[in-house]
Order: C-alpha cells, then structure tokens, then sequence
C-alpha cells in the first residue's frame, strides 16, 4: 500500500483523496491525472498510512469516481518483458524535462517503434524492434506522451513486483494509457500536445564525424571528480572540457579511457547517464551520439570560454 499512499499523498485536490479507498478487494489512489489500483484483502474503507480512518458518508461521497476517465477506446494492448522494460524507462527517465512551462517533453513519448524523452540538453531513444511493437494513436499522431509522474510510479510498482512476475501489459488509449503488472494497475491521462520532431536532433552519421569508444564508468568517475572540484571551488554547473584522454576542469585534469578526438565542452552530469557504446562526433558545436544496442543518445555540446 506504500506506492498508493505515496500517489494520495502527492495530490493538492480534494481532502478525501489523500486517503486510500478499499472496495471489492481492491485499494485504489488517485490524484484525478492518475489512479493507481492493487487488490488487497482489507476491509472496504478507507486507510491512511495503513490505518483504517473514520470517514463520513458525506466525505465518502466526495471521493471522484474516476473510472470512465481511464476506460475510454483502447487503441492497442502490447506485452513487454518486465525486466527489459525496468531497464528502459531507467535509462529514459533521467532525460524527462522537469520544466512545467514545456509540458509537453516532460514525460516519454510513444512514437512509431521508439520510446523518447528529452530535457533540451540530452536525448534518449529506445528502438523497440525486439518487441516488434509499433505505436499508433490516431489521436496523437506525434507520439503519446505519458507524464514523468507517471512514468517514476511506474518505475517503483516495476521494481516492486520484479521478483514474482515477468511481463507487464501496456494498453494504449486515444488519450490515456494503462500498465497491469501482478496486482498492480496503473492509468493515467496523456500529456495534451505535440512532441517535438526529435528525429532532426539525431545526427546521421557519414564519413565526417569521428568516432570513439564511449565509457559510462570512466564518465561516472569524471562527474565524480567535477563534482567535488565545484563544490571545493563554489562552482555551480559541472561543465567539463574532453580532449584526447583527458578532461579539464579549470587547473583539474583528470586522467580517462575516453579519447574524444575532438576538443568539446559537455555537462559532466548528463555524461555519466550515457551507457556504453560507440561514440560519433562532428566538431565542437554539434551534437553527439552514442549507439548502444537499441540505445540511442545525443547529447547536446557546451560552449567553453
């Protein structure tokens, strides 16, 4: 019930939704954005924290029944291995955008065989050609964007029932979007709006650029050490300069695996989310790509003074 009471307890609505309501063996949370269901043995009530709590018949009836928000015109359902699909939206989920006032990237898409996110700073892309899955809503012909709240509750239920299942099941909505895992039932609405064309950030890859073997432990290692320089100096963005097998910081130089043949500026933290893979660059202002199976990241360059 730790998952559900953490959605009630996020919500600025209603009272009564800061608590968990029990019906029928099943507790549900839900934030009117969201609702998060798991079947339970308690009572039919409604709990705080694990508790039974009093609730009036006229505060029960202030409790939104939200089940027609989340069961309208199912598109397609798809099934994905649990595991595999944890791993995925653990590598998107740092590159979701936290800026309200772009909504709209502050989530991951859907969009013909991929799954995006993107902050401004760093894209990620999976290829789901293992899946053989293909997404379509006639709807959102950009892609449906699932919110970033969405996708880290998702994240902890996946990471909660890893252990006793196997796959999850997504059903895909003209405007929402549903995940069914052991007891667990996630629905939230999709983001209203238009993904960016993410494909024109992605650099296609031809004789001129150069490549190089990308590292993510000798990146940690580099975000590591800017890290303590800038917090020892009073330095906020951790910006660090790689050229050959080195990265500078100022008067820090840090010894690394990483030959970047060309002379750049990046953000060390966005760095150390990049796994490894084959690295491609152009020159000092355009981005780079690192290709990791059916991994794709760009990573957009930082001008050094």
């Amino acid at each position: 019930m730790k998952i559900l009471q953490k959605l009630a307890n996020s919500t600025r609505e209603l009272p009564i939704l800061k608590n968990i309501k029990v019906q029928n063996n099943s507790a549900f949370a839900t934030d009117l954005d969201m609702r998060i269901t798991k079947q339970t043995d308690f009572d039919d009530g409604f709990y705080r924290e694990g508790y039974a709590i009093p609730v009036s018949d006229n505060e029960a009836s202030n409790f939104p029944d939200v089940s027609r928000m989340f069961s309208e015109n199912p598109v397609k359902t798809y099934t994905f291995n649990l595991d595999k699909f944890l791993k995925d939206l653990q590598f998107l989920s740092p590159s979701m955008s936290k800026e309200e006032t772009r909504c709209y990237i502050c989530g991951i898409v859907l969009h013909e065989n991929n799954m995006i996110a993107t902050n401004g700073h760093t894209l990620k892309m999976i290829d789901l050609y293992s899946y053989n899955v293909q997404f379509n809503n006639p709807e959102y012909q950009q892609g449906s964007i699932i919110p970033s709240k969405a996708i880290k509750f998702l994240i902890e239920i996946l990471k909660a029932e890893k252990k006793t299942r196997n796959t999850i099941t997504m059903t895909l909505c003209q405007r929402g979007v549903s995940f069914s895992v052991g007891s667990y039932l996630l629905e939230t609405k999709l983001i209203d709006g238009t993904y960016p064309e993410y494909k024109r950030v992605i650099p296609k890859i031809d004789d001129k650029y150069k490549e190089f073997l990308w590292n993510q432990t000798e990146a940690k290692a580099i975000f590591k050490q800017v890290k303590a320089y800038n917090k020892a100096h009073d330095i906020k963005e951790p910006i660090v300069r790689l050229e050959n097998n080195r990265a500078i910081v100022n008067n820090l130089v840090i010894d690394t695996l990483i030959d970047c043949p060309i002379t750049c500026g990046f953000n060390a933290a966005y760095l150390a989310d990049i796994p490894d893979g084959n690295a491609y660059i152009l020159d000092e202002s355009s981005p780079m790509l690192v290709k990791s199976a059916n991994k794709t990241s760009v990573i957009m360059l930082v001008k050094i003074k």
